[in-house]
């Protein structure tokens, strides 16, 4: 999938990705996470990656590539682009 082809998916009220934004993705993605009552563990088994990986995105000492973006929105169950938002909520459509 191509990272037009993503942005195409998510719709135009989600965010362009830029430094600052790349900045939320820890916090936004723990808190997804913690929506989902999924432990870090649970969770990296659902995308199929390490616990030790899904910890330092969530730490910010890894970023994880733009093409997990999709993966990490359909396990946490939220547009991708609210791992990206200034607040989580911003990019999450009602209904």
């Amino acid at each position: 999938m191509s990272a037009s082809t993503i942005m195409e998916q998510c719709g135009k009220s989600c965010p362009t990705t830029n430094a600052a934004q790349a900045a939320r993705f820890p916090g936004n993605l723990a808190y997804w996470r913690l929506q989902q009552h999924l432990s870090q563990k649970q969770a990296a088994d659902k995308l199929g990656v390490a616990k030790s990986t899904w910890s330092q995105w969530e730490s910010g000492k890894r970023t994880p590539s733009i093409f997990y973006l999709p993966l990490l929105g359909t396990v946490l169950k939220v547009p991708w682009c609210a791992l990206l938002s200034p607040e989580p909520t911003d990019c999450v459509r009602d209904g």
